[in-house]
């Protein structure tokens, strides 16, 4: 039915009136809704990091101390729901060599419907640096193979005794220690010592080394007094080794001899010799100086005995028997027949001779006076 044919009959229209009346009942049943205006806005967090060793694991960001989110190292995250006012946003797992410029955490202002925006600047240092080691040193009898150095107690590395050597090493603070010196070398300052390396920078630890002489002389002097004294003197033997030869009264010098606590002995001493004092004796050598240790000796005279036998025949013996001189010695009487022992004679040819002899008597089985051979203490 168009329009037009509803215009022309009014009847036709009525089978209609009861929809419209219900169209328009349901329409006077409505009422204009009343929407709240919003509370929330939003916060945007960028983070940019810059410099060496950067943590690629990135980092997280804390929104009032909670509701977490990880954020890269070069990145930004998004709270779409926050309630307005003041809120505090934290950067964390910031790796030890990275640091955050500006405070942190830092509070916002979060505006109903608006998006606020946080900007984290984190800077990151090298998570290594170097390490220069120098040796200078100097002074006496320095130690040829050089020293051994070791960063925190590591494994040590070679280094001469006048070096420098630069090797990588962890940021922060370390310990550098110098090992292998001689004895006779002293390290100036700390070691080991601390020395702080700067990330991607350089750092200096400096040894000074002096060493002093490892030697010292020494001198050694001998004074023999007494009867039969040794010709061929003696030796002097120092830590028992080889001897070296000195006279029965001389002095004797030991350059370039150890430094410290020596054994000097006299050797070669004659049996009927005595030396004063110890022997072997402890004798303290300076480092690069002189010390003197001394020895005497006294010497007494090497004896024997001489036995002189008599045996007389004939006719008008002299009963009052004879007399026997050895050398110079007061003589001693000798019956006519009879055994004498002389002692305290000194060793080797002796004159002895007998004496007191009756106008009627004679020596005839050999010289008078003779001579004879005294073996020592025999």
């Amino acid at each position: 039915m168009s329009i037009r044919q509803l215009t022309r009959s009014p009847l036709s229209l009525r089978p209609w009136l009861p929809v419209a009346a219900v169209l328009a009942l349901a329409v006077g049943a409505c009422s204009k809704e009343t929407i709240a205006p919003s509370t929330e806005g939003a916060i945007q967090v960028t983070v940019a990091t810059t410099g060496s060793d950067v943590d690629a694991d990135g980092y997280t960001v804390l929104l009032d101390g909670e509701n977490d989110q990880a954020v890269g190292a070069n990145g930004s995250v998004t709270y779409s729901t926050v309630e307005q006012g003041a809120r505090e946003v934290s950067l964390t797992d910031v790796a030890a060599n990275c640091s955050v410029t500006g405070t942190n955490p830092r509070s916002v202002t979060v505006t109903a419907e608006e998006t606020a925006q946080v900007m984290f600047d984190v800077v990151c240092v090298a998570l290594t640096g170097d390490l220069t080691v120098m040796t200078t040193t100097t002074g006496d009898d320095i130690d040829a193979d050089g020293f051994m150095f070791a960063v925190d107690g590591g494994t040590p590395q070679a280094i001469g005794v006048n070096e420098s050597m630069t090797i990588q090493v962890s940021a922060g603070a370390r310990s550098v220690e110098l090992s292998g010196v001689a004895n006779n070398c002293t390290v100036s300052g700390d070691n080991p010592r601390m020395v702080t390396v700067p990330g991607g920078g350089t750092a200096s630890a400096d040894f000074s080394v002096t060493c002093v002489s490892t030697t010292g002389t020494l001198v050694v002097t001998t004074t023999t007094t007494g009867a039969d004294i040794d010709p061929d003197g003696f030796a002097v033997s120092v830590d028992g080794g080889a001897g070296q030869a000195i006279a029965t009264t001389a002095v004797l010098t030991l350059n370039d001899t150890p430094f410290g606590d020596r054994m000097v002995e006299l050797t070669g001493v004659a049996g009927n010799c005595t030396v004063s004092g110890e022997n072997p004796r402890t004798v303290t050598v300076p480092q690069n100086a002189a010390v003197q240790t001394d020895f005497t000796i006294n010497c007494d005279a090497i004896v024997g005995s001489v036995e002189v036998i008599t045996s007389t025949t004939g006719d008008d013996i002299d009963p009052d028997g004879f007399m026997v001189a050895v050398e110079s010695a007061t003589p001693v009487p000798i019956g006519v027949v009879d055994t004498v022992v002389v002692a305290g004679v000194l060793y080797q040819d002796r004159t002895v001779e007998l004496q007191d002899l009756a106008p009627n008597c004679s020596v005839v089985n050999g010289t008078n006076p003779r001579t004879v051979t005294v073996p020592q203490n025999g």
